[in-house]
């Protein structure tokens, strides 16, 4: 797994850090073609993705999750999130959040 290929998210529930993995092939940017192009519209769509993932990290994390210790006695769960998966899943992950931010910023 390539790590420049995938947006880490993290989401926290009553047994600890998860770690979301998505991958940015996943991602689809409105308008077409567009993309986020500096830090600022990149966080915009890690919030976007992140809030639109919500509600479906926990299902998701029952069937998928990996339970990975960073150091003694601290775990965290993982979840790569592929496009194939999403797909499978159903789950379509749309932004325009960046096209937003951009032109509020140059108006």
């Amino acid at each position: 797994m390539n790590p420049d290929n995938f947006l880490p998210l993290e989401y926290a529930d009553v047994s600890g850090l998860i770690i979301v993995a998505v991958e940015k092939a996943a991602i689809r940017y409105d308008p077409p073609g567009s993309a986020p192009e500096t830090e600022d519209e990149r966080k915009v769509v890690a919030g976007s993705i992140r809030e639109t993932l919500r509600p479906f990290v926990g299902r998701l994390l029952a069937h998928h999750d990996v339970t990975r210790s960073i150091e003694a006695g601290v775990w965290l769960r993982h979840l790569n999130l592929t496009a194939e998966l999403l797909a499978e899943e159903g789950i379509e992950l749309r932004t325009r959040a960046h096209h937003v931010l951009r032109h509020s910023l140059a108006a």
